[in-house]
């Protein structure tokens, strides 16, 4: 189930509940994270070179090895692998193909029956590689909660809520206070549509 929510946020208020917070990834603020590993220099030859270690690239690299294991890959990272996007996301997977209905809509409309189903056999295959790999990652489906932030993403907002229902996804309009049940933070302060 996906759920969009109503919250408001004090911009002054975040930055308080965040003071002192790490900026690094969680799996990399670990006494067991993987020392990096020294930066390619010179030349090197491979069969594919998969420049970017965030969870695309590194998903690239890991299916084109387990396609065939005979071809020599390369992950290319100017930093880290998972430290950009990938890895500051918290830890979050979703099925989003098109980053949003609204967006898939506006730019695929005749296909999102489609690019929704792939999205799932997606997420499903991440699952079954944390699995097949014993990747120590607490995994679990647990949904996904859409929130608005500030009171100018609220009609938005509900606008994407018809669109999901619209389309036959299983969502539930979250208000202020609803919100609060499922997420007790004093970081969003609560309105009602």
């Amino acid at each position: 189930m996906r759920s969009v929510a109503q919250c408001t946020i004090d911009a002054r208020a975040a930055e308080r509940a965040l003071a002192g917070a790490s900026r690094v990834p969680f799996w990399l603020d670990s006494p067991q994270a993987p020392k990096p590993a020294p930066p390619l220099e010179g030349h090197d030859e491979c069969d594919l070179a998969v420049v970017g270690g965030g969870l695309t690239g590194v998903w690239t690299a890991l299916l084109a090895k387990e396609r065939d294991p005979r071809r020599e890959v390369v992950l290319l990272e100017a930093d880290r692998i998972g430290w950009q996007a990938s890895g500051r996301n918290g830890g979050f997977c979703m099925a989003t193909l098109t980053h949003g209905i609204t967006n898939g809509l506006n730019h695929f409309p005749g296909e999102m029956d489609r690019l929704e189903r792939l999205g799932l056999e997606n997420l499903d295959e991440v699952e079954r590689a944390v699995a097949r790999y014993d990747v120590d990652c607490d995994w679990r489906r647990v949904g996904l909660i859409i929130v608005a932030v500030a009171p100018w993403q609220v009609a938005e907002l509900k606008a994407t809520h018809g669109q999901m229902v619209a389309a036959g996804q299983d969502v539930e309009w979250l208000d202020g206070p609803a919100m609060q049940v499922e997420i007790a933070s004093p970081t969003y302060l609560a309105t009602r549509p």
